[in-house]
């Protein structure tokens, strides 16, 4: 028996997460809530968004290893913080067979020396209280074993899926949408990004980017001479709508060790968006280039205008990686897809395990 706590929707089970889930076939249970994660500053998520956190661990943690029957053989978390109050309640209840699983794992750098030294210390203090860590690239696997050589944890690479509920709407609209009139560049996230060489390469194009991103220390200034509009609070239908009419989705990207923007590329992917994204060592787990993306180099500001050029100059070429990037999302990273994988990895079911990778 496995317990999920997805923190997307109040009624995951009444979703694709919880089609996936019933069409596998493993024994599961679904306690889920809607916890929103969207801040613009650090105090906003110390003091909205973990406090709700906190609560929502809490109550799963009692369901789990008090209130329900039977107990699960594994619980599949989303966070340090719920795997932390877990752990204690397992320890507190006795119940030490259970699995506890942190799905997606991410560990960060920080400029700061002594902030490296505590962030290193406070998830070695997770890790080694947590049995299985799901990552989303290969490098991140074989990076965080030696990173946390006294980690509990076994770090397992499961490539990253999702659904876009809206998406056969969000096409239909984009398809019928007049054209720009001038080719838009969208861009979107505020983790790991790197717009400022973005910002660089489109300086004199005839080109509009559109940056979505809520946290601001995360967009530079914009340089004179290039046409960039921020969108501070663009959500939901409002930002997948922002993708589905792109020409060109860019995904600059700042990190090389951890996994950044495959949410976004996955998402563009399944808007059939023609796709520009700097090549990492994590990014390449996911795309295949010149096939449904298009990959840059990192920080190279010239290679980013170059491929921007080339593709607003070649509708048909944007057409053509656009169709390959849905394919690749249908048959890759789809709900089930990674629902099956993620199964496979916590041992639920055999037939998931093709794609989950030590």
């Amino acid at each position: 028996m496995i317990y999920f706590f997805p923190m997307f929707s109040r009624h995951a089970g009444d979703t694709p997460y919880g089609e996936a889930l019933r069409s596998i076939g493993v024994a599961h249970r679904i306690y889920s809530d809607k916890i929103s994660f969207q801040y613009r500053t650090a105090f906003g998520l110390i003091l909205v968004c973990i406090p709700q956190l906190v609560r929502f661990a809490l109550r799963n943690a009692w369901i789990s290893f008090v209130r329900d029957r039977p107990a699960p053989d594994a619980v599949v978390l989303s966070s340090d913080v719920e795997a932390l109050i877990f752990a204690a309640a397992r320890f507190v209840t006795g119940k030490r067979v259970a699995r506890i699983v942190v799905t997606p794992f991410i560990y960060t750098t920080r400029s700061r020396r002594w902030a490296n030294v505590l962030r290193r210390a406070y998830y070695g203090f997770v890790l080694r209280h947590v049995d299985l860590a799901i990552v989303h690239s290969r490098a991140e696997a074989a990076r965080y074993r030696e990173v946390f050589p006294r980690a509990r944890a076994t770090f397992v690479f499961v490539p990253y899926g999702l659904n876009i509920d809206e998406r056969s709407q969000l096409l239909a609209a984009a398809r019928a949408a007049p054209a720009h009139e001038r080719p838009v560049v969208v861009t979107a996230g505020k983790s790991g990004r790197d717009y400022a060489t973005l910002f660089r390469a489109v300086v004199g194009l005839d080109v509009e980017v559109r940056v979505i991103c809520d946290f601001a220390p995360a967009v530079p200034p914009v340089p004179a001479g290039a046409r960039v509009v921020v969108l501070g609070d663009c959500h939901g239908w409002d930002y997948l709508n922002e993708l589905a009419r792109a020409d060109i989705v860019a995904l600059p990207l700042a990190l090389d060790d951890i996994s950044a923007g495959q949410m976004c590329l996955i998402q563009a992917k399944a808007l059939e968006r023609a796709i520009i994204v700097t090549d990492t060592t994590t990014i390449r787990d996911y795309v295949t280039d010149g096939a449904d993306a298009m990959l840059v180099a990192r920080g190279d500001a010239a290679a980013m205008r170059a491929m921007i050029e080339r593709l607003a100059g070649d509708a048909g070429l944007r057409a053509r990686l656009g169709q390959t990037a849905a394919k690749s999302f249908e048959q890759d990273h789809s709900t089930f897809g990674f629902m099956r994988a993620l199964v496979g990895a916590v041992g639920g079911h055999p037939d998931g395990a093709g794609r989950a990778q030590r």
